[in-house]
C-alpha cells in the first residue's frame, strides 16, 4: 500500500502551475514593448543642434542693448499669421524703433516664402527707477516664434545687473 501523506495532491499542483503562469505574464506582456520599433527605412543621421553658450551682457540701469532677430522660412510652404513673443522679465524695458513696447510684447511677422527672411531690430533696457531692478540678478529673455497655435524658442538673451563691489573688510 502507498503513503497518501507524501502525495501532492493534483489541485495543487495546477493551482501553483497557475499562479506562476499568471506571475509571468505581465513580463511576457511588457518585453515586446521594451523593443523598438521596426522601421522600414533606415533613416540617416540626424543633426543635433549644437549647444550655444549663452553670453550676459552687463547693463547699468538705464543702459540698453540692440539685438537683431532673423525669422527664416525653411519650409516648402509660404509662413503667414506667425508673430514673436518676448518674455516678460521685470526691470527689463523693450524697445522697437525707438518706441517703448507694453505688454504682451509680441511683433508681427509678415508672410515670408520659402527661402525668405526678415529681421527685427528691439532694444533691451534696464529700468532706470524700478524696484525690480536689484543688483546682481541675470535675465533671461527668451524669444519665440509662434504660428498657428504652435511655439518654438528661436532666441534667448541674457542681461546681468551689475554687482557693486563691497568695501574689503580687514581685521
Amino acid at each position: 500500500m502507498r503513503d497518501s501523506s507524501r502525495r501532492v495532491p493534483l489541485g495543487w499542483v495546477v493551482a501553483l502551475v497557475a499562479v506562476l503562469l499568471i506571475g509571468a505574464l505581465p513580463a511576457a506582456w511588457a518585453s515586446p514593448l521594451a523593443q523598438p520599433l521596426r522601421q522600414s527605412t533606415i533613416p540617416g543621421p540626424e543633426p543635433t543642434p549644437t549647444p550655444r553658450p549663452l553670453e550676459c551682457k552687463i547693463l547699468a540701469p538705464c543702459e540698453s542693448s540692440t539685438e537683431t532677430i532673423t525669422v527664416k522660412n525653411e519650409g516648402t510652404l509660404p509662413m503667414e499669421g506667425c508673430f514673436l513673443r518676448l518674455k516678460e522679465e521685470p526691470g527689463i524695458e523693450f524697445l522697437m524703433d525707438d518706441v517703448l513696447m507694453t505688454a504682451p510684447y509680441t511683433i508681427a511677422v509678415p508672410r515670408l516664402l520659402p527661402g525668405e527672411s526678415a529681421s527685427f531690430e528691439i532694444e533691451l533696457r534696464l529700468k532706470c527707477s524700478d524696484p525690480a531692478v536689484l543688483p546682481c540678478i541675470r535675465y533671461v529673455i527668451d524669444v519665440n516664434l509662434e504660428c498657428g497655435g504652435t511655439s518654438s524658442l528661436i532666441e534667448q538673451y541674457c542681461i546681468d545687473s551689475p554687482c557693486p563691489i563691497l568695501p574689503a573688510v580687514g581685521k
